[in-house]
């Protein structure tokens, strides 16, 4: 009888599954804020993907992250013609064409302005409603209007034309055309209201009756849809019509009587049909219903109060299914929504009872039912354990009260395990294990093999169910497997439990009863620090024997050892591993060293610290607890050797492994034999049941602290790999090589705490963090792995900070949350690959949609595939989008400039900028992902040229090469007449022979002008050194390093740095013109300057008032080139005065920012206006400033380092600290020089945010 009632349970829940309605989730536009106004009136998705939403007040275009706004602009042609606009449609060139009150205006997507075309020539009495509008195959676009009919743009006479209904019709006035569409074969259909459907006849150029029986043609249709199979669906009032022109067959529908909602209105508002053949229709006030193609499974959906995921009003205004397969809603009392019938629908079930709790119920663990599919047991924080059932969502509580127990808090349950015979095995409030009888009802508590060995009371973390039916307990006391039959604990060897063997035990008992100790301190109590001399005659052999506290956590607390009389230690018990467990409390240690010293003077001493003492332990007291403190035995030789021998035996850990709190564990699923060990704070184990080794892994014992130590739980897959959840980590170990990978949020996790990891029934990880749920396919190549994230946007609601996580036998995933279960059925995402869109384009900032833009692009940025630039429009900028709606805050886009940089670069504004570009060939691509990390791998690319200046071209080259022959030639000429020169010269032989003496004493005077312009080159060099600051600012946010080499002939370069009152840093880097002493004098006056004017917050003043003061200096053609940069909190203001530029990198992209500012040196004009540049600096961007010595060397093929090349270097290492940065830059200017001095100064300047 039992068998044939589980048989009907199941074909119940079976039948349950598969009958269930979806619940789809709407989401309320989540951009609504953005857009001109939320009174929606048509729905519009173009050929590039963007969705186009027409309101009351303006035309709003979306790409999925942002929204740009059509208005009409007073005065302006080019602007939309009016803000009321009512339908949108897109013509074969891609062009938008937008119904306007009064108006129709075209979007031109080259200019990205609208041509205005009015309505005045048409025979209408009133300004139109516009109902619809369509392109039909010939690429003409019509719309349908409240008055006047229906309407075509007639291309050739630019203007919009009417049409009139034939005499065939009933009447030949036109009545309100709500909808018009083309079929497949080409006929066009309109909609008239009042006279029924009308068909479009090319050849009268009018409109005749379309009856779908003789006389019949029905009236008051709001909708046309033709579906897949060619039938054709009208909607409207009272009508819900499905006709097949093949089978001349009417069939008429009737959902509002299967409503869940009251009322009785009949208006069919809009049919769509989905890519799987199913029909979506709206009802007014009955919301939306979903019926298949043979309208046999019938779901409705409507606002239900309770339930933010339902639609927020059941009358809709505009329905509308996109490209990607996304609903979009409005409603008639303003608003929008979207729904994604692909995503994976998160059901949020609320298993709250009583109410008191406000709903803060956490769920700890969940487990199922022995038996059971539906049944679970959950573990609460405040309701103790509920059974609740997946199917009903039915809860009840369990009665915890355990008679046995006088005082018996049953709320907190930290964890819970269903055993093979459906016990259930929990801890109360992180206390003793309990066990539940699940047929008597019956509590049990197990008494706790660890009373008062701890400080803190027995708290148990995690409880599992071996294979055997053993229950395994992490705790604060370790790990421990606990046998029901027998009712022992087997506690896994760890340090903290370690004892000596009972040879060494015994050999230490004879020891102490055979002697007397030479010296000792003992029966120490706390905050103590004890010394006691001792001296030896001769060598001595000694056991050291120290009795104090410690842990593995943090080591030794109280303690002994052995120092020679100056102070000098021997041997004191400081190393926790070197101990052992002296009975009583865990930490009760024992320490033991033998040693041989030689004659002299010894101090034993020990020191205590407050709390567990002699006197007063605080936990079960040691075995000899009068010992408490060190003794020093003398031994004899053999003794000495047995002693160290047994010692060395004793002190192998190699069984014991290193941790004190026991967190979580998991059975291996390929290797019965081993087991993960999750701690607190020493990572995890892979430990053997059968012979004791272990491994640990992800462990860094010289960052103890580290937060990916502490385990919060493992998934190990059917391939053996193991899954690890730490606190602020998601780790990857392969068993078979040990190799391990750590991802964070930087690899694109959305928190650091991984709470629970599971695996779906398609090879999938879900991961449940601090910051949402994961996905990630795990056999995808482990450099390409990229996490798909869901939070509440996603519909994820009551997410908290819980390991509970089960999957049933029907593959749906349960995660624990708060004030309920998470649920869902992975499988379900959108699989369409979303459009990537390059939709504007900068050159030095201005947009080519810019009136004042002198560039324009033939084909526009849209369709475009290659632009051409001359060699000083190389500062450029492109915005670009990956469009697609199903999750679109999870977007992702990637771009490369091919030519430039090798490396793909991740955006999430949407935007990237090249500035200072060489003369060359480029090509810019870019890729994007849906929200389901659907990848379009094509993409959007643009080839670039950047022309060089005309003396760089072939024509000007081969210009060089014809003077270069000519040059040849010339000097050929020359030299023939130079030895003809010669000749005459050996006549005038003897002439110079009387004159050698008069050019010895020209040449001394030479020699003694050189030796005066050497000491003026020192002088000058000593000058320029001295206006360099002796010491760099100290600020808590920045870290700065400076670097120069001076020139064999000084150049003249020159740093410096102020910092403010308010806490501004000012910062200059210079390079006079010219070199030696005017150079250094020059340095001077811009040292004193900068001294003057460095507070001054404007750099614009500060730049003109230096210019005055050098040009009154009349030093003639010597300038000064200067960068100045202000750095306050997080900004950053910039000018520049005829300086390089200034490189950024930015730490959040991990890219390098060429800022290059054109201006004239200071003292070169007066009032030039100089550039100013703005930006916000964030932890880890570092700055690059430097003069133009370093770009401009030369090696010994006369080939300069460049700018590029500055460039690429600066990146690869500008995550390193400054001074490492300077390091490797000065290498690499010395390599290129072959260590050569450089013939000119070479400075750098480096700042780090910290």
């Amino acid at each position: 009888m039992n068998y044939f009632v589980r048989i009907l349970i199941l074909l119940s829940i079976s039948l349950t599954l598969i009958n269930a309605q979806q619940n789809y989730q709407f989401k309320n536009f989540s951009e609504a804020e953005k857009l001109s106004n939320t009174t929606i009136t048509d729905f519009f998705q173009d050929s590039y993907g963007f969705m186009w939403i027409a309101t009351e007040d303006g035309l709003n275009r979306y790409d999925g992250k942002s929204v740009k706004i059509y208005k009409n602009r007073q005065g302006d042609e080019t602007s939309l013609p009016d803000n009321a606009v009512m339908q949108i449609v897109e013509d074969k060139d891609k062009n938008l064409w937008a119904a306007c009150y009064n108006a129709v205006g075209k979007l031109d997507r080259k200019t990205d302005k609208f041509k205005r075309y009015g309505l005045d020539n048409l025979p209408l009495k009133a300004a139109p409603n516009f109902f619809n509008s369509m392109l039909d195959s010939d690429g003409n676009v019509w719309f349908s209007l409240s008055e006047g009919g229906v309407i075509k743009y007639d291309k050739e006479k630019d203007t919009f034309v009417n049409f009139e209904l034939s005499k065939l019709n009933e009447t030949t006035v036109w009545g309100q055309v709500t909808n018009i569409i083309q079929l497949r074969n080409g006929v066009i259909l309109a909609a008239d209201a009042g006279s029924g459907i009308k068909s479009f006849n090319s050849s009268t150029n009018k409109f005749d009756p379309y009856y779908l029986k003789p006389g019949y043609s029905p009236k008051n249709v709001q909708s046309l849809n033709e579906s897949s199979s060619g039938d054709i669906w009208f909607s409207g009032q009272n009508l819900l019509l499905k006709y097949s022109p093949i089978q001349y067959s009417i069939k008429q529908y009737d959902l509002v009587e299967k409503s869940k909602t009251k009322g009785l209105f009949k208006f069919y508002n809009d049919i769509v049909e989905d890519n799987k053949g199913d029909f979506w229709i709206t009802i007014y006030s009955h919301g939306i219903f979903h019926v298949d193609k043979q309208f046999e499974n019938i779901e409705q959906y409507f606002h239900d109060p309770s339930d933010l995921h339902t639609i927020q009003d059941n009358r809709l205004s505009n329905f509308y299914m996109d490209k990607f397969g996304i609903l979009w809603i409005s409603y008639l009392g303003g608003g929008l929504a979207q729904m994604d019938p692909n995503a994976n629908p998160f059901d949020y079930s609320s298993i709250n009872l009583s109410g008191r709790n406000g709903n803060q119920t956490i769920i700890k663990e969940i487990a199922p039912l022995s038996g059971s599919n539906s049944e679970v047991f959950l573990a609460t924080n405040t309701d103790g354990i509920l059974k609740y059932n997946t199917v009903t969502k039915e809860t009840s509580k369990l009665n915890l009260i355990d008679p046995s127990v006088k005082i018996d808090s049953s709320n907190f349950i930290n964890d819970l395990a269903v055993d093979f015979s459906g016990n259930i095995w929990f801890a109360i409030n992180n206390s003793s294990l309990k066990r539940y009888d699940n047929k008597s009802k019956k509590i049990e508590t197990i008494k706790s093999p660890y009373n008062r060995m701890t400080a803190a009371p027995f708290a148990i973390q995690s409880i599992d169910i071996s294979p055997d039916n053993k229950i395994w307990i992490s705790s604060n006391c370790g790990v421990d497997k606990y046998d029901p039959v027998t009712g022992k604990f087997i506690s896994i060897p760890r340090i903290m439990n370690k004892k000596m063997d009972a040879q060494l035990k015994e050999s230490l008992s004879q020891i102490k009863k055979s002697r007397k100790p030479i010296s000792s301190i003992l029966e120490v109590g706390e905050s103590k620090n004890l010394k006691e001399p001792f001296t030896v005659n001769k060598k001595t052999n000694l056991l050291l024997m120290c009795i104090g506290e410690g842990r593995a956590v943090s080591g030794t607390f109280d303690r002994g050892g052995i120092s020679v009389n100056e102070g000098n230690k021997l041997w004191e018990m400081t190393d926790i591993y070197e101990t052992f467990h002296e009975g009583g409390g865990f930490k009760n240690r024992i320490g033991l060293k033998v040693l041989s010293i030689d004659k002299g003077d010894y101090n034993l001493y020990y020191s205590s610290d407050v709390g567990h003492s002699y006197g007063g332990f605080n936990v079960l007291a040691p075995d000899d607890s009068t010992s408490w403190g060190i003794q020093a035995f003398e031994l004899s030789d053999d003794e000495y050797s047995n002693l160290k021998n047994l010692l060395e035996i004793n002190l192998d850990n190699s069984k014991y492994l290193p941790f004190e709190f026991g967190r979580t564990i998991k059975f291996s699923k390929v290797n019965s034999n081993k087991i993960w060990i999750g701690t607190n704070t020493n990572s995890f184990f892979q430990y053997d049941l059968g012979t004791g080794d272990y491994i640990q892994h992800n462990f860094d014992k010289n960052n103890i602290s580290d937060a990916s130590h502490y385990i919060y739980n493992f998934y190990e897959d059917l391939d053996g790999i193991l899954w690890v959840g730490t606190y602020a980590s998601f780790l990857r170990l392969d068993p078979k090589t040990n190799e391990l990978k750590s991802f964070t949020t930087l690899d694109g996790l959305p928190g650091g705490n991984i709470y629970s990891i599971t695996e779906d029934n398609f090879g999938a990880l879900w991961i449940y963090s601090s910051g949402g749920l994961s996905k990630l396919n795990k056999n995808a190549p482990i450099e390409k792995y990229s996490f798909i994230n869901y939070d509440s946007k996603d519909g994820l609601d009551g997410l908290t900070s819980t390991t509970a996580v089960w999957k049933n036998e029907y593959g749906k995933l349960f995660f624990g949350g708060k004030g309920g279960i998470i649920s869902f059925t992975p499988g379900n995402i959108n699989t369409i690959e979303p459009d990537v869109v390059i939709h504007n384009f900068r050159i030095d900032d201005v947009s080519v949609f810019d009136d004042s833009s002198t560039y324009s692009i033939p084909n526009g940025i849209y369709d475009t595939k290659e632009i051409e630039l001359s060699y000083n429009q190389n500062n450029i900028a492109f915005e670009f989008s990956s469009i697609h709606f199903s999750r679109p805050g999870k977007n992702k886009t990637t771009y490369q400039l091919e030519g430039f940089s090798s490396k793909w670069y991740e955006s999430d504004k949407n935007f990237a900028s090249f500035t200072n570009l060489d003369p060359g060939s480029y090509t810019f691509r870019v890729k994007g992902s849906n929200g389901d990390d659907i990848w379009n791998e094509k993409g959007r690319s643009i080839s670039i040229v950047i022309h060089p200046p005309w003396w760089k071209t072939t024509f000007a080259y081969i210009g060089y090469a014809v003077i270069l022959m000519v040059s040849i030639f010339g000097f050929d000429r020359y030299q023939r007449k130079k030895l003809l020169g010669k000749a005459r010269e050996k006549m005038k032989m003897q002439e110079a022979i009387h004159r050698a003496e008069a050019a010895e004493l020209q040449a001394r005077a030479v020699q003694a002008e050189n030796e005066r312009k050497t000491k003026e080159l020192e002088e000058a060099r000593a000058l320029q050194l001295s206006m360099l600051p002796k010491n760099l600012p100290a600020l808590p946010h920045l870290d700065i390093a400076v670097y120069m080499k001076t020139a064999t002939e000084v150049g003249g370069d020159y740093y410096d740095f102020n910092v403010g009152l308010d806490g501004t840093l000012t910062v200059v880097i210079g390079d006079a013109t010219g070199h030696g002493m005017k150079a250094g004098t020059m340095v001077t006056a811009a040292k004193t300057l900068f001294n003057s004017y460095s507070a001054n917050p404007d750099i614009i003043f500060t730049f003109h008032e230096m210019t005055r003061c050098i040009k009154q200096l009349q030093m003639q053609s010597v300038s000064m080139c200067l960068t100045m940069l202000k750095i306050k909190n997080n900004n950053l203001i910039l000018s520049s005065a005829g300086m390089p530029p200034m490189f950024l990198f930015k730490r959040e992209n991990r890219i390098v920012e060429e800022h290059l500012l054109k201006g004239m040196p200071l003292g070169s004009m007066n009032n030039f206006p100089y550039e100013i540049r703005e930006m916000e600096l964030t932890k880890g961007d570092t700055i690059l400033l430097m003069s133009d010595g370093f770009p401009e060397l030369s090696n010994d093929n006369n080939e300069l380092y460049g700018y590029k090349r500055v460039r690429n270097k600066f990146e690869e290492v500008a995550e390193q600290e400054p001074e490492d940065i300077i390091t490797y830059l000065k290498e690499e200017g010395s390599n290129w020089v072959n260590d050569n001095d450089p013939d000119d100064d070479v400075t750098f300047v480096v700042l780090k945010v910290k």
